[in-house]
């Protein structure tokens, strides 16, 4: 319903009926409506950690790690998403990865996103721009870093930066 006929209220609904019957991949998906929505933080945290006590996956780990972010809670997100690295299959899921990066920087975490980058290094090719985000942020600090950018991926980096920007606002405490 919510992708079909972009009824938010009826998708939330019929999530709630399968939740009631233990569903998992309704307690992952009203989690993750409610955090693109965001909206009912505490509930999503609840719904996701359900979830995963009745089956863990490299989505659901990786949702973990993105809505207790969105909740402040550094330490342990960062905790959530190196357990979804540590999955076989997280490969298939890295591009799901970049809304966990630019909320990093939205949150101020720019440190994490720089050591998560340092330590998988599949991320600083996979998102070049989002790395040199994460440097404009930490210039100061690597200065020589920064300046490989090259001038084909400044509009791309402003790009983020203004996205950052919104997730900053619409993810808030």
């Amino acid at each position: 319903y919510k992708d079909e006929y972009k009824d938010i209220e009826n998708a939330k609904r019929y999530y709630e009926m399968a939740i009631e019957k233990g569903d998992s991949r309704a307690m992952y998906n009203l989690a993750l409506l409610y955090y693109a929505q965001h909206q009912n933080k505490q509930k999503a945290i609840s719904l996701i950690k359900q979830s995963i006590s009745l089956k863990t996956s490299p989505t659901s780990s990786l949702l973990l790690s993105i809505i207790l972010l969105w909740d402040n809670q550094y330490k342990s997100s960062i905790q959530a998403f190196y357990e979804f690295m540590q999955y076989s299959e997280a490969k298939e899921y890295l591009e799901f990865t970049k809304d966990y990066f630019l909320l990093l920087l939205a949150k101020r975490q720019y440190h994490g996103a720089h050591k998560l980058f340092q330590e998988f290094a599949i991320f600083q090719d996979m998102f070049k721009p989002i790395y040199f985000a994460i440097l404009s942020f930490l210039q100061e600090e690597y200065p020589k870093e920064y300046l490989k950018m090259g001038d084909e991926l400044a509009q791309t980096v402003e790009e983020i930066l203004d996205r950052v920007k919104e997730m900053a606002r619409d993810y808030k405490d």
